[in-house]
């Protein structure tokens, strides 16, 4: 009887060794705003019951850890297009008026009847020399010239001179006549005529 009675407590705490729980229970929390939180919890039940049948004890071990995790970072790169700004100048039109203007001539008067003279009065006290030329404009407008006429004797000296301005129109051939009073002590001395002119 002894012995069954040993049997049967062997085999009732075998059974309840062979009953024992164990659980794990692991609870993650993750909280994504500026950090990440794990917390694990574990459970262990273990139940114990003693070879002398004296009672039973329950052995709860409750392990808790918390696992704080960096922060989550998200970054984006948004490429935005260039700003292009075209800037067009104002437009600039300048016209040339082109003239065309003949060559001046060279020269610009021809001479085309010599200046010659005549003494067509004498008195007591003065000779008159009547003289004439005979000039051409060879330019397209009108010119203008300052004229001197010289008397010379046969050395070449001038013993008397008379001045003009004239004006002759374009392509105009124009004889210019003109006296001269000479007193008698020298009037004879003259034998020819020079005439000097200056354009304006």
């Amino acid at each position: 009887m002894k012995k069954i009675f040993i049997l049967f407590t062997i085999l009732i705490i075998f059974a309840l060794s062979a009953c024992g729980i164990e659980e794990t229970t692991r609870i993650v929390t993750q909280t994504q705003i500026a950090t990440q939180t794990e917390t694990l919890t574990q459970f262990q039940t273990q139940t114990i019951i003693s070879t002398a049948l004296a009672g039973t004890q329950t052995v709860t071990n409750t392990i808790s850890s918390t696992v704080t995790l960096p922060p989550t970072t998200t970054s984006s790169t948004v490429t935005l297009p260039p700003n292009t700004i075209t800037i067009t100048p104002p437009t600039t039109t300048i016209t040339f008026t082109k003239t065309t203007i003949p060559p001046i001539p060279s020269p610009v008067y021809e001479i085309t009847e010599d200046i010659s003279y005549k003494v067509t009065q004498k008195t007591s006290s003065y000779w008159y020399f009547s003289w004439k030329i005979t000039i051409k404009n060879l330019h397209y407008e009108e010119i203008e010239f300052y004229m001197e006429v010289h008397f010379l004797d046969s050395s070449g000296y001038s013993l008397e001179w008379t001045n003009d301005i004239v004006s002759i129109s374009p392509n105009e051939e124009k004889t210019i006549l003109g006296q001269k009073m000479i007193g008698t002590e020298i009037a004879g001395n003259v034998v020819e005529t020079f005439v000097d002119i200056d354009l304006y």
